[in-house]
């Protein structure tokens, strides 16, 4: 925890480009054509730039609350301004107005996701060493499990077509929000929890009868399972799976003796 990493400084500006960057490829895969005649193709290709651009910008954030929080921000932002853009016409509301629902729980998942390092951080501090998976109480893990489960019911939504939150309710961007955070909050109990949410919606997608409604489906849920793995992925490397060696007689004998016999040289 102590290594000197003169790139950290780095990681919140870089952070905030690369979420940027994501949502300009989010609103470009959105404001597509479907019935052009390359829309397929385009399709893929503007998927292809989300997920460069959301796994980019999770793992950029690796262990670094600023960087995650930063790119929260980020999205905030972006999701205020859908929110409060006008719309393009009467009967058609902005393109990044109807993102706006992805963007909210984008910002909750690294809201979240800070929050879980932070914490992660301080329980490591206090041990001076890495935590220890059979370390935690089997009811935590559940209850994480289980509450971050729950939080991300809307991956598994089918109403309405455009993700679960109308933009404009100024309630159900709170609750989008709130989501996104939950998914991830958790994760410095069970890190592993993020990879359950990409199970979950490729479970879901493969559910979908129709292949129109199912490419609708991946390219709004695709980016937040994601992105929740990316910027939680860090969290694994603060937990070691083996119990911590028992100390020895000679061992124990040896730390006894040495602060004797520091004393005694001293004297």
């Amino acid at each position: 925890m102590n290594e000197i990493q003169p790139f950290r400084p780095l990681q919140a500006p870089v952070a905030v480009a690369l979420s940027a960057f994501a949502i300009i490829a989010l609103t470009e895969l959105h404001s597509l054509d479907p019935d052009s005649t390359s829309f397929s193709i385009d399709s893929f290709n503007a998927l292809s730039a989300v997920v460069f651009w959301i796994v980019s910008a999770g793992v950029v954030t690796y262990n670094s609350p600023q960087a995650q929080g930063a790119t929260s921000a980020v999205f905030t932002v972006a999701a205020l301004m859908g929110e409060i853009m006008p719309a393009d016409s009467e009967h058609r509301r902005s393109t990044l107005s109807e993102i706006s629902p992805i963007l909210w729980i984008l910002a909750g998942i690294m809201c979240g996701s800070a929050a879980a390092t932070c914490t992660t951080i301080s329980r490591t501090s206090k041990h001076h060493s890495t935590l220890s998976i059979t370390d935690q109480f089997l009811g935590r893990i559940a209850v994480a499990i289980l509450a971050s489960l729950l939080a991300s019911a809307p991956l598994v939504s089918t109403s309405p077509s455009r993700l679960w939150a109308t933009p404009g309710q100024t309630s159900m961007s709170i609750i989008t929000f709130l989501c996104g955070f939950a998914m991830t909050s958790l994760a410095g109990m069970a890190p592993f929890i993020s990879w359950i949410y990409l199970a979950i919606t490729l479970g879901r997608y493969y559910t979908f009868d129709n292949a129109e409604a199912a490419g609708t489906y991946l390219a709004d849920i695709l980016p937040i399972p994601l992105l929740a793995i990316s910027a939680t992925a860090g969290l694994l490397t603060m937990y070691h799976y083996k119990k911590p060696r028992p100390i020895t007689s000679s061992q124990a004998t040896g730390s006894q003796i040495s602060p004797q016999g520091k004393d005694t040289h001293e004297e």
